[in-house]
């Protein structure tokens, strides 16, 4: 049977071994640093995105952040798409809601009709009625209830 040996270490794997390492930690540097930065952007933009009374599709923004910060450009991507290009579904108009405590008119998104949310300015609990509830001439929907135990 015969016996097979290594060839002598002449240093050129010593060198490029080194270098390969470098090379492999630059990488994973900046690849650090990309999915960090498209982490910090879909983080802002599904904030932005809850100031204005628009819910994220499918999971909610810290979800997208994570994935993000996972997935990197793929799922920076793909959030794109589900939310800022053509193929995104229009958004829903966001329900406006009329404090009974301190009469300002707060803004929800559709998908918080039939619980109870703080209010923005007095910071009580209010009841966001249904969407098929009434609504004034404005088209702000009174609480209705004081949102008080």
């Amino acid at each position: 049977m015969p016996q097979y040996t290594l060839p002598p270490n002449n240093g050129l794997a010593n060198l490029y071994g080194g270098a390969v390492m470098i090379w492999a930690a630059v990488f994973v540097v900046i690849s650090v640093i990309i999915h960090v930065c498209f982490a910090i952007g879909v983080n802002r933009d599904a904030a932005r995105r809850e100031q204005h009374a628009q819910d994220t599709v499918f999971v909610g923004r810290l979800c997208w952040t994570f994935a993000t910060l996972l997935g990197g450009p793929f799922m920076a991507g793909l959030y794109w798409v589900m939310h800022r290009s053509t193929l995104a579904p229009a958004p829903e108009s966001p329900l406006r809601v009329i404090c009974p405590i301190c009469d300002t008119t707060q803004q929800f998104a559709p998908s918080a009709a039939g619980t109870v949310r703080e209010c923005q300015t007095c910071r009580r609990p209010i009841h966001i009625p249904e969407a098929d509830e009434p609504a004034d001439g404005d088209g702000a929907r009174r609480s209705s209830d004081s949102g008080e135990p």
